[in-house]
């Protein structure tokens, strides 16, 4: 599985941005529309992982995705 790391947003000072490492090794950010959660590999206007939202890896593909937590 994958590694999952909160890290400080640096493109604008902003507030911490939720990021995460995939078991490929491709990093990706987490974003949102709204209550539409989404991971993205560009890290620009990304957000925090709210916390009633776990992250977990797509086993075939390797994509992360985010769901309620259990």
């Amino acid at each position: 599985m994958g590694e999952s790391e909160i890290v400080l947003k640096q493109t604008r000072g902003e507030n911490m941005a939720f990021s995460h490492k995939n078991s490929k090794g491709v990093t990706y950010w987490l974003h949102s529309r709204g209550k539409l959660f989404f991971f993205s590999k560009k890290p620009e206007d990304s957000i925090d992982l709210p916390g009633h939202l776990e992250v977990f890896e797509n086993p075939r593909t390797g994509l992360p995705m985010v769901r309620k937590k259990q």
